[in-house]
C-alpha cells in the first residue's frame, strides 16, 4: 500500500484529531494548533502521511526562534495499527525534506527519559539523530529531557 506524504489540508483535521487523541495529545487541540499552518504560517510545518486517501500519520516542527535555520520537531505520531510499518521513517523523511527546501539546517526532537518513550528515542537513532543532552527532571522528578539533533 503506497504511503503519499504531504503538506496537511484542512479536510485532513479530522482523521489527524484522532490519531492525536490516540497516541500524543487530546485530539481536540489540533484544530487550534494546525490553524496558522493552514493560514499560510511559514514558522510552522505539519506533514500527513495518506493512504487511500485516510490519514494515517502526522508531523509538526516549528522553527525555533532567534536560532538560524534550526527547526523542533513537536510531534510526531502514526495510527496505532500502522506501528512499525515505515510510515514514522517517511514521516521523518518527509519533514526533513521539506525543511532543507526551505533552508533548514538543523532539526530537534525532545523526548522523554520515560520508559514508554524509550522506544522513541531508539526510532530517532535509527534514523539517524544523536542524542546531544539530557536535562534531569525537566518533565517531572526522576523523568529527564533527551534531546537528540540531525543536521539537515
Amino acid at each position: 500500500m503506497t504511503t503519499i506524504y504531504m503538506p496537511a489540508q484542512p479536510d485532513h483535521i479530522p482523521a489527524l484529531s484522532k490519531i492525536a487523541d490516540d497516541t500524543l495529545f487530546p485530539g481536540d487541540m489540533l484544530p487550534d494548533l494546525i490553524a496558522p499552518f493552514l493560514s499560510g504560517a511559514q514558522d510552522q510545518l505539519w506533514i500527513a502521511a495518506v493512504r487511500e486517501n485516510i490519514p494515517v500519520g502526522l508531523s509538526f516542527s516549528q522553527a525555533e526562534q532567534l536560532a538560524d535555520a534550526v527547526w523542533n520537531m513537536k510531534a510526531l505520531a502514526v495510527s496505532p495499527a500502522l506501528h512499525r510499518s515505515g510510515v514514522g521513517q517517511g514521516l521523518v523523511r518527509a519533514t526533513e525534506d521539506a525543511l532543507r527546501e526551505i533552508g533548514g539546517r538543523l532539526l530537534v526532537v525532545d523526548t522523554s527519559s520515560d520508559a514508554a518513550q524509550i522506544p522513541a528515542v531508539a526510532f530517532y537513532q535509527s534514523v539517524g539523530y544523536r542524542i546531544e543532552g539530557v536535562v534531569r527532571d525537566f518533565w517531572a522528578d526522576g523523568e529527564d529531557r533527551i534531546t537528540l539533533t540531525k543536521r539537515l
